[in-house]
């Protein structure tokens, strides 16, 4: 008797080990990819905002180098002197440029698979304002916009503006 006793009390059978890890894994494949998809477009909209307030840090940082060429020289250059910093705005990146110097520069990998649209290629600082410029940045169908006003504001936006 004494010993049927310590046979009930061993534990589980493998075969009810295996039924229950098949039950989980199944489970799991249903669930899993229902939570990884909306971590996915999270981790997704972050890296392109990222990105935009990047972008927006070098305009913001374009425009202090002109409004110094102005201080130092004691009248702003004109839009075509070679010491006026412009950004040069492409399907898969962009340079910062003062004279021929590059000063900064973001190339997006094509694996990255980002799209640039920009409604002007060349975005300048001159005298009295900036050029007006709308770029949109476009990962796995979601997009960012940086915009520039002509008072020289620099916005990140979720929307195309007007």
């Amino acid at each position: 008797m004494k010993r049927c006793e310590e046979m009930t009390q061993r534990g589980f059978l493998l075969l009810e080990t295996v039924i229950v890890v098949g039950m989980m894994a199944v489970a799991g494949a249903f669930i899993l990819p229902r939570a990884i998809a909306p971590l996915e477009q999270r981790m997704n909209v972050a890296w392109l905002e990222q990105e935009a307030q990047l972008m927006a840090e070098d305009i913001r940082y374009m425009e202090q180098l002109a409004m110094n060429c102005r201080r130092f020289n004691s009248t702003f250059p004109s839009a075509t002197s070679d010491s006026l910093p412009y950004m040069e705005v492409r399907s898969d990146g962009y340079r910062l440029i003062q004279g021929d110097k590059i000063i900064r520069r973001r190339t997006f990998a094509a694996d990255e698979g980002v799209s640039v649209s920009r409604n002007r290629s060349k975005l300048e600082y001159e005298a009295n304002s900036a050029n007006t410029a709308t770029v949109g940045l476009t990962r796995k169908g979601v997009t960012r916009y940086v915009v520039v006003d002509r008072e020289g504001r620099v916005r990140i936006s979720q929307t195309k503006p007007d």
